[in-house]
C-alpha cells in the first residue's frame, strides 16, 4: 500500500550513500593525521593550531565545503558540513575550521559583495571573526553580562572509544 492508496510512506532520515562515505574517508584520514599526541603538542605548544593538518584540510577541499560550485567551492551543502564538522571535533582537531568555514563563509555568501563571493580563493582562506580596529570609523558595540553565579563544573571528556 503507497502514500496514494492512504498508506504510510517511512521517511529516511540517514545519510545518502555519498555523505556516509565522506564520513568514513574523513574518519580515516582524521585517525593518521591527527593522532591524540598532536593534539596534545598543539594545546601545550605555542601555536595556535595545527598548521600542517590545517593546509592538508584545505588541500582535500574542506575548507570549501559550505561553499557552492559557483563561487570555487566543493558544495557539500549544510549535511556535508555537518559531517566534516562532526568528524573533526570526534578527533579533536585542532584547526581553525568552525572561524574559517561555516562561520565565514557563510558569512561571505550570505552578506559578502559579489567580488568577494566571487573570488575563485575564498575556500582557501584562513578568516576568523575580529573587532573593529581602533582606526574603524565605528566603535565596536558590546556588552557583557554575567549568564550564571554558579561556579562551573569541571568538564571532563567521555570515556568512550572513537566509533571509527
Amino acid at each position: 500500500m503507497d502514500a496514494a492508496e492512504g498508506g504510510t510512506q517511512a521517511m529516511n532520515f540517514d545519510f545518502s550513500d555519498d555523505l556516509k562515505q565522506l564520513r568514513d574517508e574523513a574518519c580515516r584520514f582524521l585517525r593518521e593525521r591527527c593522532p591524540s599526541a598532536a593534539v596534545r603538542r598543539v594545546l601545550e605548544g605555542a601555536e595556535p593550531y595545527d598548521k600542517r593538518l590545517w593546509s592538508e584540510i584545505v588541500a582535500m577541499g574542506w575548507a570549501g565545503a559550505a561553499i557552492p560550485e559557483a563561487y570555487a567551492g566543493a558544495g557539500l551543502g549544510h549535511l556535508g558540513l555537518c559531517v566534516l564538522a562532526e568528524e573533526l571535533g570526534s578527533a579533536l582537531a585542532p584547526v581553525p575550521f568552525s572561524s574559517s568555514v561555516y562561520l565565514a563563509s557563510e558569512a561571505i555568501i550570505t552578506a559578502g559583495s559579489a567580488a568577494l563571493r566571487s573570488r575563485s580563493s575564498i575556500s582557501r582562506q584562513l578568516v576568523s571573526a575580529a573587532p573593529p580596529s581602533r582606526r574603524s570609523t565605528r566603535p565596536a558595540r558590546t556588552r557583557a553580562s554575567p549568564l550564571t553565579t554558579r561556579q562551573p563544573r569541571r568538564w571532563a571528556p567521555p570515556a568512550r572509544a572513537r566509533r571509527c
